[in-house]
């Protein structure tokens, strides 16, 4: 029974790789080594860069002997990086996915689900850590004399990283769950939760690594402190060089945490799988108004109620609405320092400073492409899409609304960062609008292109709402798409600012945003209406 469930969640957690959702067939070799490839790439060049800050900090530590803070700081990181990537669908993991009624009334044992779930969880944070540590490992392997302990350990303690990972993350979506199951607007508290203990988390991680890098210098007179403050992250750095005793400590350690938290999930994991569908009904005191909406706002509305209702949908596609205004907020309290720094910029690399405003439309851009809202909005229908199809209204007014929906979302927090930022800068005030107008077509753009994106890679038959947040296609291709693509205006812009003038960059922006808006807008409107009404 546990080998079935466990062969559920990965074809759960991988089956939009081989699978084409919208027809429900298996996807031809050819489309699916075309997936494999661009994702195969993306991690080979973020392993790359990791393995080029590993090599910096081994040569400095490696060198003078302090093997185990290497070990250390390179596992901080894995921890940090293996968190980020399974903290935000943990609890859609364990407690949300919609058959975790019908698994529960099976004769399953709810351990044994648990089980299978955290499966899931294991195997995202394993993807997500040793992307940092394994070329640790490696830098490792290249900078230091080598024995049969200090390959083996390394190397297992791979996989003993991610179950740390595992329990970290496990622990906040049941703090997340504990208090959802308690409290009304359980969506909104789920995702204040979670971000309130994902900040948490970073500034602890920052406020240690600022430590030890304070510490590095002066590291046999704070020997004894790193060992009593940071017991767990000293023995595992002496276990990855090779310590027999230090290794054995931390798999054990690691081994109880992870079982006293399994104890502890098991205990309240069917109260929480089932809490999400149980409904009230809500009482009405007296008479009550209706007011009616247009066909427009009424479907507006409910893309926004749809948006609220998902905690994975608003944690992962929403961050940018998180970061823009935070942006904003630490430009401001920076003016002075970034008005220093761009006065330096100006008398040292003048060229750099003539193009200032373009390369802040591409920083603008690339924080507001960590919106994604549009790539999942058609997948997370589900099977409800039908719903849709039957009503008398068209394809296109449904497409629409999604669109409208997103940019009522993204409208006000772009136009803060960009009015701040410009004023920080000591933009002028035709600028500034210019500015505005270029952002706001960018985003306009982009909830098209994540609209597009998802017609031709739907995923309608998921149980889990967090397989289409965190690893559908069209979310991976719209988030790292959208990068690359502000990397290339930004070094374009540049480019015609130093060849031309900067008002022949803001037009380019204008023409190639706007002309690629228009031409996706027709495409949804005639061959994207027709494939959403026979999806």
């Amino acid at each position: 029974m546990f080998v079935t469930l466990i062969k559920k969640q990965l074809l759960e957690l991988f089956q939009s790789w081989f699978i084409n959702r919208k027809t429900g067939k298996a996807r031809s070799s050819g489309s699916t080594a075309l997936l494999l490839t661009l994702f195969g790439g993306l991690f080979l060049i973020l392993g790359f860069t990791f393995y080029g800050m590993a090599c910096g900090v081994g040569a400095f530590l490696l060198g003078s002997g302090q093997n185990w803070l290497y070990f250390a700081i390179m596992a901080l990181f894995s921890m940090i990086l293996g968190v980020f990537g399974s903290v935000f669908n943990t609890y859609a993991s364990l407690y949300l996915a919609k058959d975790n009624e019908t698994l529960l009334s099976m004769p399953i044992p709810p351990r044994t689900l648990l089980a299978a779930r955290i499966s899931g969880v294991y195997i995202t944070s394993l993807m997500y850590s040793a992307l940092m540590w394994i070329p640790a490992i490696i830098a490792y392997f290249v900078l230091v004399p080598l024995n049969v302990t200090n390959v083996v350990f390394p190397i297992i303690l791979t996989f003993v990283i991610a179950l740390f990972v595992t329990v970290l993350s496990c622990i906040l979506g049941w703090v997340v769950a504990l208090i959802a199951s308690k409290t009304k607007g359980k969506s909104i508290i789920t995702v204040i939760l979670t971000l309130i203990g994902l900040g948490i988390y970073y500034v602890v991680y920052f406020k240690i690594a600022n430590s030890l890098n304070e510490i590095i210098p002066k590291l046999g007179e704070y020997g004894t402190k790193i060992k009593s403050w940071l017991w767990y992250v000293y023995e595992l750095g002496e276990a990855a060089d090779g310590k027999a005793v230090p290794f054995i400590a931390v798999i054990l350690i690691t081994a109880a945490l992870f079982g006293i938290c399994f104890l502890v999930l098991s205990k309240t994991f069917t109260k929480f799988a089932t809490a999400s569908s149980s409904t009230k009904a809500k009482k009405v005191k007296g008479e009550q108004g209706y007011s009616s909406r247009t066909l427009a706002k009424a479907l507006v509305m409910r893309e926004l109620k749809h948006f609220t209702s998902m905690p994975t949908w608003m944690i992962n596609g929403g961050l940018g609405l998180i970061f823009l205004p935070a942006a904003g907020i630490a430009a401001f309290v920076k003016m002075n320092t970034i008005r220093e720094g761009l006065a330096e910029v100006s008398a040292n690399v003048p060229e750099l400073f003539v193009a200032l405003p373009v390369l802040f439309i591409a920083a603008v851009c690339f924080i507001s492409s960590m919106t994604y809202i549009t790539p999942v909005s058609v997948s997370l229908e589900g099977k409800t899409l039908w719903q849709l199809q039957t009503l008398p209204i068209s394809a296109w007014d449904i497409l629409n609304s999604k669109i409208r929906m997103c940019m009522d979302l993204t409208t006000l927090p772009v136009l803060f960062f960009a009015v701040v930022g410009g004023i920080v800068l000591q933009l002028d005030a035709w600028l500034i609008a210019v500015i505005c107008v270029i952002t706001l077509l960018f985003q306009f753009l982009l909830a098209e292109i994540g609209l597009w994106l998802n017609l031709l890679l739907p995923n309608l038959s998921w149980t889990n709402p967090a397989i289409v947040t965190k690893q559908s296609p069209s979310v991976a291709i719209a988030l790292f798409g959208g990068w690359l693509f502000c990397a290339a205006v930004g070094a374009g812009g540049f480019f015609i600012c130093a060849a031309t003038n900067l008002y022949v960059a803001l037009a380019a922006f204008i023409l190639l945003y706007g002309i690629a808006a228009l031409i996706l807008r027709r495409w949804l409107k005639t061959k994207g209406a027709k494939i959403l009404a026979t999806l």
